[in-house]
């Protein structure tokens, strides 16, 4: 395990652009109709013109996964781990529907095998559930 991974520098900036997306992704309003919107900017637009990858969403998830599982990680670095991770939950949950079917599915198994086994921090619970429910979404969609 690379030291510098836990750099204060590269931890900011980790949690930092995790912060920034989940900003960025909670400016959605809720519009009359039930659909989300941001004004004047549709979030839907936004990603496919962006021609992003969507599927960092979960690759991240289990990078920060397998750090937050992994001996060689100290214990003093762990709840930064749990943090990033909390708000990477909360990201998937507002942008999951975008996520390609095979990386949404293995993301969906994965949460719900730590929820199942009782290995996931208290503190992610909610946000492992909201995404949870967007991935669910996300798999019916390719089902009908």
């Amino acid at each position: 395990l690379e030291s510098d991974l836990f750099e204060t520098n590269i931890a900011s900036t980790r949690a930092g652009a995790w912060c920034l997306l989940d900003a960025l992704t909670s400016t959605l309003v809720k519009s009359s109709d039930g659909k989300s919107s941001l004004a004047n900017v549709s979030l839907s637009q936004a990603v496919r013109s962006s021609q992003v990858d969507s599927s960092f969403l979960t690759l991240s998830l289990q990078k920060l996964r397998s750090l937050t599982n992994s001996d060689d990680v100290p214990a003093d670095k762990k709840p930064s781990l749990t943090s990033t991770s909390r708000l990477c939950l909360m990201v998937i949950a507002r942008m999951g529907n975008f996520v390609p079917r095979y990386d949404a599915e293995t993301c969906y198994n994965e949460i719900l095998k730590d929820l199942q086994s009782f290995t996931m921090p208290v503190e992610l619970i909610s946000s492992a559930v909201g995404a949870l429910v967007t991935l669910t979404k996300r798999l019916l969609e390719d089902s009908e």
